[in-house]
C-alpha cells in the first residue's frame, strides 16, 4: 500500500525502518496505553511479522524528513468490508495533526479504493488524546467492546456526509 498526503507517505514497511520504529516503541510515554516497551529484537520481529509478512501495520513517513515517525494499524476487522484503524507516533511528532491526517487519508483509501463499509478504532478510556482524535475524525462510540476496549466506528455513508458537509 502507498497513500500520500501533503506531509506524509503511508507505505509498506521495509526492514531498514526498524531504527526509526525502535525509537518510539522503546519510549515509555508512547507505549503507556499499548504494551510494555519493545527491545530492538522485538521491534525487528514486530515489523517483520505485522508489517512485512501480514501487512497489518504500515509505516508513516514524514515526507520532508524521509523518516518513519510512526505507524498505522489498518487491516480487516470482523467483517470482510470492515477495517480497524489505529496509530502509534513518535513522541517528537505528537500534537501536529499527523494521526488525523493519516486517518483521513486512510478513510479515503478504504472507502473509495477498497470499498469498505466501515472503519473502526479502539483504545483504552484513559487515552484521552487518542479519543479526542477519534472523535475529531467523526467516529461514533459503537457501544461495542473488544477485549474490554470501547470501539468507535465510521461508516462510508457517515464519512461521505461529513466530507460533503465539510465537517472533516
Amino acid at each position: 500500500m502507498r497513500v500520500e498526503t501533503e506531509r506524509l507517505i503511508i507505505r509498506d514497511f521495509q526492514k531498514e525502518d526498524y531504527k526509526d520504529v525502535f525509537e518510539y516503541l522503546s519510549d515509555n510515554l508512547v507505549m503507556e496505553y499499548i504494551e510494555p516497551i519493545f527491545t530492538e529484537m522485538q521491534t525487528k520481529g514486530f515489523i517483520k511479522k505485522y508489517g512485512i509478512e501480514r501487512k497489518r501495520i504500515f509505516a508513516v513517513e514524514e515526507k520532508s524528513l524521509g523518516k518513519v515517525i510512526g505507524h498505522v494499524i489498518f487491516h480487516k476487522f470482523n467483517e470482510p468490508l470492515e477495517y480497524e484503524l489505529g496509530w502509534i507516533l513518535n513522541r517528537k511528532f505528537h500534537g501536529n495533526g499527523y494521526a488525523k491526517e493519516a486517518s483521513l487519508a486512510l478513510f479515503e483509501y478504504g472507502f473509495n479504493k477498497l470499498h469498505l463499509k466501515s472503519i473502526l478504532a479502539e483504545t483504552v478510556l484513559d487515552n484521552k488524546k487518542s479519543i479526542a482524535t477519534i472523535i475529531s475524525l467523526g467516529m461514533k462510540n459503537s457501544n461495542i467492546y473488544k477485549e474490554d476496549l470501547p470501539v468507535w466506528i465510521i461508516t462510508k455513508k457517515d464519512y461521505e456526509n461529513k466530507k460533503n458537509n465539510r465537517i472533516l
